[in-house]
């Protein structure tokens, strides 16, 4: 079926939804960029592991998985809530560390990882065995 709101249509909601808060969204994802910038420079500065070493991987697993994804969703929390027509601020980035929210975004995201994982994991291999299959033939 197709979409009966244009791009027209879309653009113009979302500079209704940003009136007077272009700023604060510019902020804060600055904020979300700049926060992960240095929370990944502090901890790699600190660990001083080699780039392509299991405990770099490990760390930046970890980083990713606990802390980095709550402020991506924090962010989309902030742009919902622009397109809902309400006020943001700049503590709203943190909203997902709340204790009532952070374990079943935790968990949505763990989910997710282990979906792309294993998507991306089968799809290797089965290119993988295609590919031998056409060099053995």
């Amino acid at each position: 079926m197709k979409s009966q709101i244009t791009n027209a249509t879309h653009r113009e909601q979302a500079r209704t939804s940003l009136k007077n808060q272009w700023g604060t969204m510019a902020w804060i994802t600055f904020l979300a960029v700049f926060t992960r910038f240095i929370i990944g420079t502090i901890v790699g500065g600190i660990a001083n592991l080699p780039q392509d070493s299991v405990g770099n991987n490990l760390i930046s697993f970890l980083l990713n998985n606990f802390i980095f994804f709550a402020i991506t969703y924090g962010t989309y929390y902030c742009a919902l809530q622009v397109l809902r027509g309400r006020k943001v601020s700049t503590g709203m980035l943190t909203t997902v560390f709340q204790g009532k929210f952070y374990i079943p975004m935790l968990l949505i995201n763990f989910t997710q990882y282990l979906v792309e994982f294993s998507c991306i994991t089968t799809s290797s291999f089965i290119l993988w065995n295609s590919l031998l299959f056409w060099i053995n033939v």
